[in-house]
């Protein structure tokens, strides 16, 4: 199981990152579950510094700081340590592509850094198939997900095929 997320609009992204212009981006992915749903590990991460660049950010490689944390940037273990490197780095936005637990796992080991998500986080799900919207509401009735099944926005997505979504 992972959980299924989806790439922010690129432009939603450099608005965001251009309200503190003066600070180079430093991108950062997971190479667990956005990996799965190919919008955050390392090809991914690769991928947006080359946009980024494309759109006039100035965008900074940390020497020894990984693409993706390989465990999962929601890896309360391995997270504090694979950023050591960022710890060095003078001031600098970290565009974060993983889920809000990832987020929150990056905001406790570098306090203090301008965090800017480049993911959304849809919910649970299975081989990247979108499986719950995790409302914790479960329904015994015919064992299916009743939210899924009333189409919510992010089956809704998901069917639309929207850049970031992984398909069945």
């Amino acid at each position: 199981m992972s959980v299924i997320t989806m790439s922010k609009r690129f432009e939603d992204v450099v608005g965001a990152l251009r309200l503190r212009a003066e600070l180079p981006v430093v991108v950062l992915g997971c190479d667990k579950c956005a990996k799965t749903s190919k919008t955050g590990g390392t090809t991914e991460v690769r991928a947006m510094r080359e946009q980024l660049r494309g759109a006039g950010m100035t965008v900074r490689e940390v020497p020894g700081l990984v693409d993706a944390v390989e465990e999962g940037l929601c890896d309360p273990q391995a997270v504090p340590a694979r950023l050591k490197p960022l710890g060095a780095e003078p001031a600098c936005q970290v565009l974060v592509l993983s889920c809000g637990a990832g987020l929150k796992c990056v905001r406790d080991a570098a306090p203090g850094r301008r965090l800017v998500p480049g993911l959304d986080t849809l919910g649970p799900g299975v081989k990247g198939d979108l499986a719950c919207v995790a409302c914790g509401d479960c329904g015994f009735d015919d064992g299916g997900c009743r939210r899924m099944r009333l189409a919510g926005e992010q089956a809704r997505r998901l069917a639309a095929g929207y850049p970031g979504t992984v398909q069945g």
